[in-house]
Parts: structure tokens; C-alpha cells; sequence
């Protein structure tokens, strides 16, 4: 039978609801997407760190569009952690006619606007939503509306929803409150100075070695560089006439 493995049921001990009290504080804005309708407003579950927790008569819907009885996903399936009682049922809200479609846990299908007894009921299940077409006032033209999990009427049922499949989509009702981190400061930076003074310009170097002259003051680096290399000429010429002098005495 498709989708026969449709829930995912973890059964856990009644003590365990215990871990479920995490407050709601920072997730109003998790799963903004599923909701109750304005008459189901006391049915809504409870939002909690780990899913939504379905204490006795409670469902949720996701809005859902573009499906027929006939080509709705039916490989829908949800995981919960069962408390008490049994897990709830897959759900399906249909327009034309308004109604809910249930699923149950061996991936049969029925209404509660078809008698019980009858085909399509809640006691005659049927193997898919197609085949709800032509029982009670369901027609070819009837369009799937929205799905959920939910309880009925039933009391002493309690369970943690975890997470929805829907067809080929996944949908986690986990909800980790939302911690806003500061936006760091830009650092200012400071531009390097540049050696030589506020124009930018770079000093004149005197190479090691050469004749330099003057007091050292920074006013006068392109004479000092002039005057070595005058001072280069003046030795070279002293040295030449040194040669010439010695060359003339040997004659």
C-alpha cells in the first residue's frame, strides 16, 4: 500500500514531557508559515526549541495550491515524539467542498464528511484521495487547499512534531531562538608618513663613502651631493697633475 510507512513514531515515556518545557522566547517568527484558521485559534500547538508539542485537540496547516484530489503527493509522511496517547494524523484541507481529508497510520485516507460507515469514512478508509472522488460531495474539480498534523477531538493524546514531509518537500518545526550579533566598528586607519618631510618628497642620498660637507641640517642634501662630486673631480684632477708631474721629472 503507498505510503503505508507514513509516520515516523518515537515512542518515548511519559516522563519525558518534561524536557518539553523550553520557553517561546526569540521564536515568534519561527515557522511563520503554518498556521491555525481564526476559528482553530485555541488548537494551535506549542512552539518549543524542538518542534511544535500537540497537547490533546490541536493542528497546524501549511497552505499548499495547484492539487487535486487526484494528483495530490500522498508520500507524505511526519516524525513525533509520542507522550501519550497515539500520534496525530496527516491531514488535508479541501475547498469545493471545505473539508478535512485524514491519514491514517497504515496509509489509508478518509472524511468526516462521509459517513463513517461508508466508503471513504472514518471507519472504511480508502486507499488514496483520488478515490474519495464521487463519494459524498467530492467531485474532479475538488482542489486541495492546505496539509497539516493534528488531533481531533480525541483527549489524553500528547506528541512532539519534529519535522513534515510533504510530497517531495521537507519542512523542520524545530525553532532555535535567534541571537542577533553586534556589527562590528571598522577599525579607523591611519596612512603611513612619508619620509622627507610634508611634501612627499624623498630626501637625496649621499653615497657611502663620498666627501660630504656642511653642518648635517636637512636643507642641504642636493648641495652636499654637488659639492662630493666636485670634490671627486678636484681629487681626480689633483691626482692627474700628481701623474703628470711624476711622468715629466722621469724625462
Amino acid at each position: 500500500m503507498a505510503g503505508a510507512a507514513a509516520i515516523t513514531v518515537l515512542a518515548v515515556p511519559a516522563t519525558a514531557s518534561a524536557h518539553t518545557g523550553s520557553g517561546t522566547a526569540g521564536q515568534t517568527k519561527c515557522n511563520a508559515d503554518w498556521y491555525v484558521n481564526p476559528d482553530e485559534t485555541a488548537l494551535k500547538p506549542k512552539q518549543l526549541r524542538s518542534g511544535m508539542l500537540f497537547d490533546g485537540p490541536s493542528l497546524i496547516h501549511h497552505k499548499t495550491s495547484g492539487y487535486t484530489l487526484k494528483n495530490v503527493p500522498t508520500r507524505d509522511s511526519f516524525t513525533a515524539h509520542v507522550y501519550a496517547g497515539s500520534a496525530p494524523l496527516f491531514k488535508m484541507e479541501t475547498s469545493n467542498p471545505y473539508s478535512t481529508v485524514n491519514k491514517t497510520a497504515d496509509g489509508k485516507w478518509w472524511s468526516s464528511k462521509i459517513a463513517a460507515s461508508e466508503p471513504g469514512g472514518q471507519s472504511n478508509p480508502v486507499g488514496s484521495p483520488a478515490e474519495l472522488i464521487g463519494k459524498g460531495a467530492y467531485t474532479e474539480a475538488t482542489t486541495v487547499a492546505s496539509f497539516g498534523v493534528g488531533y481531533g477531538n480525541d483527549t489524553g493524546n500528547k506528541a512532539l512534531v519534529t519535522s513534515v514531509r510533504f510530497g517531495s518537500r521537507f519542512y523542520s518545526l524545530a525553532c532555535k531562538p535567534h541571537h542577533p550579533h553586534p556589527t562590528p566598528t571598522p577599525t579607523p586607519t591611519t596612512s603611513p608618513t612619508t619620509p622627507g618631510g610634508d611634501d612627499g618628497s624623498t630626501p637625496t642620498t649621499v653615497p657611502s663613502g663620498a666627501p660630504q660637507t656642511g653642518d648635517g641640517s636637512a636643507g642641504g642634501g642636493s648641495n652636499t651631493t654637488l659639492m662630493a662630486a666636485g670634490g671627486l673631480v678636484v681629487v681626480l684632477g689633483v691626482g692627474g697633475g700628481l701623474v703628470l708631474w711624476r711622468r715629466r721629472s722621469q724625462n
